[in-house]
């Protein structure tokens, strides 16, 4: 077949040879401006679609961010009240109903905070008292109070006395009448907030442990229609996510270690994503925005 398209060829006058090379010339300049248009404007938009994802996740996690912060104000503006006060220094009775109540208001973030709340809690190791979402009861009744202690103990060697905890939620169910356990939840994100004391060592220990659907929700609503959202732990391990495909993506993009605040494609199926990891403000959480 070449070999009579090049007789055919052969045969024609040496000016029609010459505007067919240059019509070849042209058509293959064509094609290769047309693949320089394309891979131009698809980088443009990777471009755009990165800039996109950092900001959307820098907006998703300043209002996560903003929301705790608002909650952990919300606590240290009433630690200094008579209220708070009275539990942190008085003897706790089963008669002082309107001062626990009071107390209890607070500490379930009274009508602000209160979706905000899954549970909360006030151990005082000085009078041997506990408040919290299971009721006032004495800490004698809590059999595995050591956990409580153990707690109170590493709290002592935070920088800041009111800190995020993540991955160990603790909290104190009741397992029958006058008596309780102690329960690590082992997800979830608690504020934990400590109080020294003269007399005793420790002194008071509070707990707030986040509601994790509301949490979930908080993050759900800033996405968009075609976006997508894996939260990881520290170890990698899924909070959070819209689309399972992605996790393995999103853990190596959390190994690498070096994509904070920066784009990266990331592939699910046959298509391509960007997107952008975030640290959420509480130790060991971060948020993997993808567009």
């Amino acid at each position: 077949m070449w070999a009579m398209i090049k007789e055919r060829i052969g045969k024609l006058p040496y000016k029609y040879i010459i505007y067919l090379c240059i019509l070849g010339l042209m058509g293959i300049m064509l094609v290769a401006f047309a693949l320089y248009v394309y891979l131009d404007y698809r980088g443009q938009r990777e471009e755009a679609g990165g800039r996109e994802a950092v900001n959307s996740a820098e907006q998703m996690v300043g209002q996560v961010d903003e929301r705790l912060d608002n909650l952990k104000q919300y606590y240290i503006s009433f630690t200094d009240s008579d209220d708070f006060s009275w539990a942190l220094e008085n003897e706790m009775h089963y008669s002082d109903y309107n001062e626990s109540k009071a107390v209890l208001e607070i500490m379930t973030g009274k009508k602000i905070f209160m979706d905000y709340i899954g549970s909360c809690f006030l151990v005082n190791f000085r009078t041997g008292w506990v408040l919290g979402s299971t009721g006032m009861f004495p800490l004698s009744q809590v059999r595995n109070s050591e956990a409580l202690y153990e707690l109170a103990e590493r709290s002592k060697g935070a920088l800041d006395k009111n800190y995020w905890l993540y991955n160990e939620a603790t909290s104190i169910e009741r397992v029958k009448n006058y008596e309780y356990n102690v329960m690590g939840e082992g997800k979830g994100l608690s504020l934990v907030m400590t109080f020294s004391s003269l007399i005793s060592d420790p002194g008071s220990v509070f707990i707030a442990n986040i509601d994790m659907n509301t949490w979930k929700r908080w993050i759900g609503r800033a996405l968009g229609d075609c976006e997508e959202l894996v939260v990881l732990d520290a170890s990698g391990g899924i909070v959070y996510a819209t689309e399972d495909s992605l996790v393995e993506d999103c853990r190596r993009m959390q190994e690498n270690g070096n994509v904070e605040g920066r784009s990266r494609r990331v592939r699910s199926g046959g298509g391509r994503l960007h997107g952008i990891l975030q640290t959420v403000g509480c130790p060991g959480l971060g948020i993997l925005h993808l567009l």
